[in-house]
C-alpha cells in the first residue's frame, strides 16, 4: 500500500493578507471610535462651559 499523506496548508498567503487586512481594518475602526468619543465629549464640555 502507497504511503499516502495528505498535508492541508491552512496558512496560505491569501488567508494571512486577509488575516493583515482585517486587522488594519479593526484598528482604523478602533482609532475612529476612539477619536469620536474625545470629540463629542470635547463638545459636550464646551456646551456645559459656553451655554450653562
Amino acid at each position: 500500500m502507497a504511503d499516502h499523506q495528505d498535508q492541508y496548508d491552512f496558512a496560505s498567503d491569501e488567508a494571512k493578507d486577509m488575516v493583515a487586512d482585517r486587522e488594519r481594518s479593526w484598528s482604523s475602526f478602533t482609532q475612529a471610535v476612539v477619536w469620536g468619543v474625545g470629540v463629542t465629549v470635547a463638545l459636550l464640555l464646551a456646551l456645559l462651559l459656553f451655554v450653562a
